[in-house]
């Protein structure tokens, strides 16, 4: 036990491998959601011309190099926090200084290394506004705000509602028939099917619960897509990344201190030592 007691301070280490990794993981899940969206059946977003390589077969290929760099990197990195577990097991009595993380440094090069590169990525790129209309004007996405109207306005309960809007977008793939040509005759007629009796809802109201754009103006509770709610974290980011950034500074400043009474408390043992 004694030797055990003397190593967990180094078990911070494992915490900073776990910290880093996470962050590689999250990089790695935003850069594939981008090599998505910048395929030809998406073309939501386009990549900028330096932050891609070309292709050898097809020449109007563009191939996602920086993102491919930032995926390989995170998939090294889900071997950072097994390879600190399994330094710091079966720990014995000896002398433990073999036992320190010796390439955490390289693991928080890498992590600040992707993080950049990241920014770059992101900095650099197009938005296709018109594409994304195209999509969300075809999509149903937004049918779980009609079924929450349907709860809050006209008295259906969850599974009812949400039976009754399944029942309208499944009848509307059979038929072949658009979102946008969706009637409330065929939200009555889906009500009917699943039994949930007369639905009074204008043709108008209809349409509003279904537009994509109503859809986010309403998600407005923490977290939502709603403008407002965007500019609130994007401005929470903001002052939490200037506290941090101070936060790093002054512990920068206190550890150049330390560093110089370090200096200086060794040189004064080496004075009483006569070994100057």
């Amino acid at each position: 036990m004694v030797g055990r007691s003397c190593s967990p301070w180094r078990y911070y280490q494992v915490e900073i491998a776990f910290g880093l990794s996470m962050i590689m993981t999250i990089l790695n899940d935003l850069c594939t959601e981008l090599h998505i969206f910048s395929s030809t059946e998406f073309g939501t977003v386009e990549l900028d011309d330096s932050h891609c390589s070309t292709s050898s077969v097809f020449p109007q290929k563009k191939n996602p190099y920086a993102l491919e760099t930032v995926n390989g990197m995170a998939a090294e990195a889900q071997g950072w926090v097994t390879h600190a577990l399994a330094l710091f097991r079966n720990e014995g009595t000896c002398d433990h200084a073999t036992r320190s993380l010796g390439g955490l440094g390289n693991m928080c090069k890498s992590t600040a290394g992707m993080l950049r590169l990241t920014a770059e990525v992101l900095s650099g790129l197009t938005v296709n506004k018109e594409r994304y209309e195209e999509l969300l004007s075809k999509a149903w996405v937004t049918t779980n705000q009609l079924a929450n109207l349907l709860m809050m306005q006209h008295g259906l309960n969850y599974r009812t509602a949400h039976g009754v809007v399944a029942r309208l977008v499944k009848n509307a793939s059979v038929r072949n028939t658009k979102r946008e040509a969706v009637t409330v005759e065929m939200l009555q007629q889906a009500a009917e099917e699943m039994r949930a009796g007369q639905i009074e809802m204008t043709e108008e109201e209809f349409k509003l619960a279904l537009d994509h754009t109503r859809f986010i103006e309403n998600c407005t509770s923490f977290g939502g897509v709603a403008p407002e709610q965007f500019d609130r974290l994007m401005a929470k980011s903001q002052d939490n990344l200037k506290d941090h950034g101070s936060w790093v500074e002054a512990k920068i400043v206190h550890l150049a201190h330390a560093e110089k009474d370090l200096e200086a408390a060794v040189a004064d043992l080496l004075k009483i030592g006569g070994c100057t």
